[in-house]
């Protein structure tokens, strides 16, 4: 739906064009729709997604290269100086091949850490952080299962809770 909201915004100046030179002076002095004159700057992960065919006829394309480690380290070191945290470079490093290069989730997980008021930031906090870690590689059904089932763990306890139950009610 989105993607029909931004194509009718696109398409609204042509079609006003295209409507005023075949209309009376009646028609003209309705109120006037402004005209969007910034761009719309849309992100996508894949571009070639069919949802999104129409919108790709009508845009102006720009393809980011993926960011290097070594200049996405660099600039993590002055954001984490600037925010008073101490990292060295291989912790950066380390944050950087756990994200695969992804400035957000890098950005996240200092945001994070530093709001849990770590000050000073090594290579063990960052492996044990759960937080900037994406799961492509799980199907739908095993994140629905993460979700509303209990680990083994808690369901062995709350069987054998509800067994005792039961035998009390017995």
């Amino acid at each position: 739906a989105a993607i029909s909201v931004l194509l009718a915004t696109l398409n609204r100046k042509e079609s006003r064009e295209e409507g005023e030179s075949g209309t009376n002076a009646l028609k003209k002095k309705k109120k006037k729709e402004t005209v969007l004159l910034r761009p719309i700057i849309c992100i996508c992960n894949d571009l070639y997604v069919p949802a999104l065919r129409p919108l790709r006829q009508q845009a102006f394309l720009l393809a980011f290269p993926q960011t290097q480690p070594s200049r996405l380290t660099q600039r993590l070191a002055e954001i984490s100086r600037f925010q008073g945290m101490k990292v060295d470079t291989g912790t950066l490093m380390a944050l950087c091949e756990k994200t695969d290069n992804d400035i957000r989730a890098c950005l996240n997980t200092l945001q994070f850490l530093h709001g849990r008021g770590q000050r000073q930031l090594d290579q063990r906090a960052v492996t044990s952080v759960c937080v900037g870690q994406k799961d492509q590689n799980k199907g739908l059904f095993t994140v629905w299962q993460e979700i509303f089932q209990l680990p083994r763990t808690k369901r062995k306890v709350l069987s054998s809770n509800r067994k005792s139950v039961i035998a009390r009610i017995q």
